[in-house]
């Protein structure tokens, strides 16, 4: 966990205890997790379309990509579980993550968007390897990308407004769509080529298993519903309420 944080503790929680529970089955657990994964996705490019139209967001800003700095669960040495974040990676613009450019001007969006990026699912730790592979395959890239698109779309032509929110939203969760399938695609294919070779029995059963629950992402995300919930009119309009009192 190195220095993450946890976004309960900073404000006051001893610890986030509320039960976390997910299936037991591995295909029920990678399909839940992808279906998490989308829709935080879905909710942070809202939140940044939002934040780029109130100017918020510099216009001109860089976005680039870093390792997770929050972290609202951890996982159990017990039962040998690990913390497996839904969103690839953190996002930086410029030089500060979205939630720090919040808490300057909005600190209670600052922590739900803080702890959006720190949202996990507690899995065993092939969850985590098969993420980090499809992450460094062009997973994380294509967030980042569509994180980029939003912000200019609304820089461009952003409005206050449903309809014009949920429009760039759609757009830039479809050009993620594009290269997330593109990066479980590669990861199978990676992982494919590793079983061809004779492996110690350890490594086959870790790859198998790794490569089980890529397929289930790629699966997952070819019925794709993750911004159908998060761009639901009135959900949309109350967050935009939300951001008109700043």
């Amino acid at each position: 966990m190195g220095e993450r944080k946890n976004p309960f503790k900073e404000i006051g929680y001893s610890n986030y205890l509320t039960p976390h529970f997910m299936p037991i089955q591995l295909k029920e657990r990678a399909e839940n997790h992808e279906m998490h994964r989308q829709r935080v996705i879905s909710m942070i490019l809202l939140d940044l379309y939002l934040m780029a139209t109130k100017k918020i967001i510099p216009v001109g800003s860089m976005v680039s990509v870093h390792q997770a700095v929050s972290q609202s669960f951890s996982g159990s040495e017990k039962d040998k579980s690990q913390a497996a974040h839904c969103v690839p990676r953190q996002i930086i613009i410029g030089t500060q993550s979205p939630q720090e450019l919040l808490y300057i001007s909005f600190p209670e969006r600052g922590f739900a968007l803080d702890a959006l990026f720190g949202e996990t699912d507690i899995l065993p730790a092939n969850f985590n390897k098969a993420d980090s592979r499809a992450e460094r395959n062009g997973l994380a890239e294509g967030f980042r990308n569509a994180c980029l698109t939003v912000i200019t779309d609304a820089h461009i032509q952003g409005k206050m407004d449903s309809h014009s929110a949920q429009i760039a939203v759609r757009a830039a969760y479809s050009g993620y769509e594009v290269r997330a399938h593109e990066a479980f695609q590669i990861s199978i294919d990676r992982l494919k080529n590793k079983l061809k070779i004779k492996q110690t029995p350890s490594d086959e059963r870790k790859w198998k298993e790794q490569l089980a629950i890529t397929e289930t992402y790629y699966d997952v995300l070819l019925k794709s519903t993750g911004p159908n919930e998060v761009l639901d009119f009135n959900r949309v309009e109350g967050l935009i309420r939300v951001y008109n009192m700043i």
